[in-house]
C-alpha cells in the first residue's frame, strides 16, 4: 500500500503493530523518496479472522500521521 512519506509509513507500521498486526514499512533507500509503502504479505495460512483483523486495524489507523 503506497503511503508516501517515510515518517508516516513507519508511524502506520508501529500503530498497526500496537493492534497486533505486523506490516513492514518500506522506505528509502529501498524505494524512491516520497514512495514509502506498507508491504502486506498474505499467506495461505492466514484465516478470514486474520484478514478481518488487518482491515479493522488499517481502518483504525487511517489518520495516523
Amino acid at each position: 500500500m503506497l503511503v508516501g512519506p517515510a515518517r508516516r509509513t513507519m508511524a502506520l507500521s508501529a500503530a498497526l503493530l500496537e493492534r497486533g498486526v505486523f506490516v513492514h514499512g518500506i522506505r528509502p533507500p529501498t524505494v524512491p523518496d516520497g514512495t514509502s509503502r506498507l508491504r502486506i504479505t498474505p499467506i495461505a495460512s492466514h484465516t478470514q479472522h486474520h484478514l478481518d483483523t488487518l482491515l479493522a486495524a488499517m481502518a483504525a489507523c487511517k489518520d495516523v500521521s
